[in-house]
């Protein structure tokens, strides 16, 4: 009985010094995918879809 070796995918929001940055990790074969925003509200839409699409990875 061990641990699966496959990483946790995670999704993010971090502020930056121009807005903010939805950071997805682990998902569709790659490591770390970023995408900016300039307002919050655009980058908490993204970070809702992008939950629903990373759900059962």
């Amino acid at each position: 009985m061990g641990f699966d070796d496959t990483p946790t995918v995670s999704v993010s929001i971090e502020q930056t010094a121009d807005g903010w940055r939805v950071v997805t990790l682990n998902a569709d074969g790659q490591a770390r995918q970023e995408r900016d925003f300039h307002g919050k509200a655009e980058a908490n839409a993204y970070w809702l879809s992008e939950l629903g699409r990373t759900k059962k990875q």
